[in-house]
């Protein structure tokens, strides 16, 4: 057999005489014919050298094999090994004609549909030019869609697959961070809070001492628990839509036709709470709006009763105390009988500032003119 001694005894030339030489000759003889002519087995076999299976220029397969058995790489293969199959780290790999490494399987399974999914290196496209790589350094997935562009990710309804939502990186977004979900959903109905370092917890509270650098606005309002307070830090404030204020004349203090004090105010049980009564022509009162710095008086209905058709005059009016004055911002007249309410829209909203008291005076226009508060209709943009 190849690669074993044939034990045959060779004549000696000038020495071996007769019929022994020509024996041993026919003896050797018939030894090449055995060896050459017999079977070879695995065992004999010793290939030291990679095997080529190609004719001239026409290549062959190895036919009729029950299976491979691959020897484990140590690495992944360099480039210059296309179109090579092997195993490393105990997955098997395909180094395509590019010398791209491309992982078949993955931990025991299949990794994906071929060419569409690697766990290394730069994986070729399918059909449908999506590319989803794992980053096994920094136990990531990375999806792309084509050779360049970052793909969406689309979440459809589990049950009837109608309806997605679609995830996607704002173009702003020049860095990486973190946003780690919480173990479990919230309770109840709680706020969604972000913290610094991108972990997600929800709350009824929102954590901490926090600085709004803008206005804090809600278009639908701001709802909080019961006898909770809402406290903003710094020089924030809360802007609002239309609210009312409403002013009874028992806040306001009474003056004749010469400007002296009087008792016109007078309370009854049937009725009313309270109310001014004029006892002569131009009699007035005056009282204060207390709103603060910022609010803006939008519009204003005041309330009146009077027998006969008289002028009645109500004057929005501001005080600034550093400057000693007293001035008219504003003001509206009726002349109606009977009880009226008089709708008055400013010519333009007035925004109180900072260093004015504001305040309103009513005069009636004749005796027994009725006076009854008023409604002052403001914001805070």
């Amino acid at each position: 057999m190849p690669g074993n001694p044939l034990n045959i005894t060779l004549p000696t030339v000038g020495g071996t005489e007769g019929p022994s030489y020509a024996t041993q000759v026919n003896a050797a003889i018939q030894a090449l014919i055995d060896d050459i002519e017999a079977k070879v087995v695995p065992a004999e076999i010793d290939i030291n050298a990679d095997l080529s299976f190609q004719s001239g220029n026409t290549s062959y397969g190895a036919t009729d094999l029950d299976r491979v058995n691959f020897d484990e790489q140590g690495s992944t293969l360099g480039s210059g090994n296309t179109f090579t199959l092997y195993t490393y780290n105990d997955e098997l790999y395909y180094q395509d004609g590019t010398g791209t490494n491309v992982a078949i399987t993955s931990g025991g399974s299949v990794a994906a549909t071929p060419g569409n999914i690697s766990t290394q290196g730069s994986p070729a496209y399918g059909s449908s030019d999506v590319e989803l790589i794992w980053d096994g350094s920094n136990s990531d997935y990375v999806f792309k869609s084509g050779t360049s562009t970052y793909a969406d990710i689309l979440f459809r309804n589990a049950e009837f697959r109608n309806g997605a939502n679609t995830m996607t990186m704002s173009s702003g977004v020049t860095s990486d961070y973190n946003v780690s979900w919480p173990a479990a959903g919230p309770s109840a109905n709680d706020m969604a809070y972000f913290s610094g370092g991108g972990a997600i917890t929800f709350s009824d509270t929102i954590p901490g001492a926090k600085t709004f650098s803008g206005a804090l606005t809600a278009s639908a309002g701001v709802t909080l628990g019961s006898n909770q307070d809402l406290t903003l830090q710094g020089t924030g404030d809360v802007v609002h839509g239309d609210r009312i204020l409403v002013l009874n004349p028992i806040s306001g203090s009474g003056y004749d036709s010469s400007n002296s004090p009087y008792d016109g105010f007078t309370v009854s049980s049937n009725a009313y709470l309270g109310r001014w009564v004029s006892s002569a022509g131009l009699d007035l009162i005056a009282f204060s709006v207390p709103l603060r710095v910022g609010d803006r008086i939008k519009s204003i209905d005041w309330y009146t009763y009077s027998a006969g058709v008289t002028t009645k005059t109500l004057k929005l009016r501001k005080v600034v105390p550093s400057t000693q004055t007293d001035s008219p911002v504003e003001q509206d007249s009726g002349s109606t009988s009977g009880a009226t309410t008089h709708s008055w829209s400013l010519s333009s909203p007035y925004t109180i500032t900072t260093g004015e008291n504001i305040w309103l005076t009513f005069r009636a226009g004749a005796a027994s003119d009725q006076f009854y508060g008023v409604e002052i209709t403001y914001d805070r943009p």
